[in-house]
C-alpha cells in the first residue's frame, strides 16, 4: 500500500478558508446576515475542510 501524503490544499492554498460562495455567486459583498459566512467574506475550504491540508 503506498503511503499516503499530507500536502497543501490546492483549493485554498493552505488557508483553510476561501471566499464565501454566496459572494462569489452575487459578485457583491457579504451582509451580515449571510447564512454561510455571516458577513466575513469567508467560509471553510470544502476541500481540506479548514485544516488547509489534504492526504493523497
Amino acid at each position: 500500500m503506498a503511503e499516503k501524503k499530507k500536502r497543501k490544499c490546492p483549493e485554498c492554498k493552505g488557508r483553510g478558508e476561501v471566499e464565501c460562495i454566496t459572494q462569489e455567486q452575487s459578485g457583491f459583498k457579504c451582509d451580515w446576515d449571510c447564512s454561510v459566512c455571516g458577513g466575513s467574506g469567508k467560509m471553510p475550504c470544502p476541500r481540506c475542510h479548514g485544516n488547509g491540508y489534504v492526504v493523497d
